[in-house]
């Protein structure tokens, strides 16, 4: 089971619930956003702004490489949430590969004045939370989830030690319903969460 501080656990939760709060918004005006980075750019941009009114949207890090040296001795603060970042993952022993999560949720450094700036020879870590988007217009042609690539990449992450602390693939598809279903279903499967929406609204 992983073990989170107080902070991160309310920063996680956080997350959870702009991303049931944005279904909600979809299923009540699915033709407001028209592709799946419009969906990207939402949803980060809600999440930004419930950290920032917690006085959480930034973390503090006092990096040298590939930093002007005017900022050197200060540091620099950097976004929290960020969309589609490099991030290294192990795909079997040895071998290592990278991936652009669709949106990242970055924890504290965890030695801010002495940051590990060494990344590319390790798997990447310090992300407490990562979202990968499917969206599907009416048209469109869907993708089986057990062969698709991010999915895949998020259960990647996940089992890595240094990895992901938990991870969100939000599945949207702009269909008419079965009958009689209300266009929601969840999955968790450990700490990972599948949200798979369709129509039609649940506003009441």
């Amino acid at each position: 089971m992983c073990q989170l501080m107080p902070k991160q656990k309310r920063l996680i939760s956080i997350a959870w619930k702009e991303v049931e709060g944005f279904i909600h918004d979809w299923q009540t005006n699915p033709y407001l956003w028209e592709k799946e980075r419009d969906i990207q750019v939402e949803l980060t941009s809600r999440i930004k702004a419930a950290y920032k009114k917690k006085k959480m949207d930034t973390v503090w890090g006092k990096y040298t490489r590939w930093v002007d040296p005017a900022f050197w001795e200060k540091g620099q603060f950097y976004n929290r949430v960020c969309c589609e970042p490099l991030v290294y993952y192990e795909y079997k022993k040895g071998k290592r590969d990278v991936c652009r999560p669709d949106i990242v949720v970055w924890d504290d450094i965890k030695n801010p004045k002495n940051p590990d700036q060494d990344d590319r020879s390790k798997i990447n870590s310090g992300i407490l939370w990562a979202c990968e988007i499917k969206f599907f217009r009416s048209w469109g042609k869907e993708v089986d989830d057990k062969k698709d690539w991010d999915l895949g990449k998020l259960r990647h992450l996940l089992k890595q030690s240094d990895g992901v602390k938990y991870a969100c693939w939000l599945d949207i598809k702009r269909k008419r319903p079965v009958p009689g279903r209300r266009g929601l279903t969840l999955y968790k499967q450990g700490r990972l969460r599948k949200y798979c929406v369709t129509l039609p609204s649940l506003a009441k």
